[in-house]
């Protein structure tokens, strides 16, 4: 998954979650967790202030390391909300996927400012 600004030709990419590099098996893996994408929630660490369009340092290889923290499926714990340090990006804040259509994507907007979606993809 990705946020892109702008037109099918002319754009510019936002955030990521996972990469274009071909199937991932059962999912990807984040902060250390095999397959973290499936069957778990991913929320973003109050410490992220903008996206970052390289999953793999997004991902990161262990819970310090990574942008994301990796909780238990169906953990809605911070569904409608996200904590954070001040910023003035747009990104994903949480992702989760679970089995069939149990899946859903949070884009967060941190600012009082009213921002269009209409250029995004």
């Amino acid at each position: 998954m990705l946020i892109a600004k702008g037109t099918e030709t002319d754009h510019s990419y936002i955030d990521f979650i996972g990469d274009f590099n071909g199937d991932p098996g059962s999912g990807w893996e984040v902060a250390g967790v095999a397959n973290a994408t499936k069957d778990h929630t991913l929320v973003r660490k109050a410490t992220v202030t903008t996206g970052n369009t390289d999953w793999t340092a997004s991902a990161g290889t262990n819970a310090d390391d990574s942008e994301w923290i990796v909780k238990d499926n169906e953990d809605w714990t911070d569904l409608g909300s996200h904590t954070y340090d001040a910023n003035k990006s747009l990104f994903f804040s949480e992702y989760a996927e679970g089995s069939s259509n149990n899946k859903y994507l949070e884009i967060y907007n941190p600012t009082s400012e009213t921002i269009s979606l209409d250029g995004y993809a």
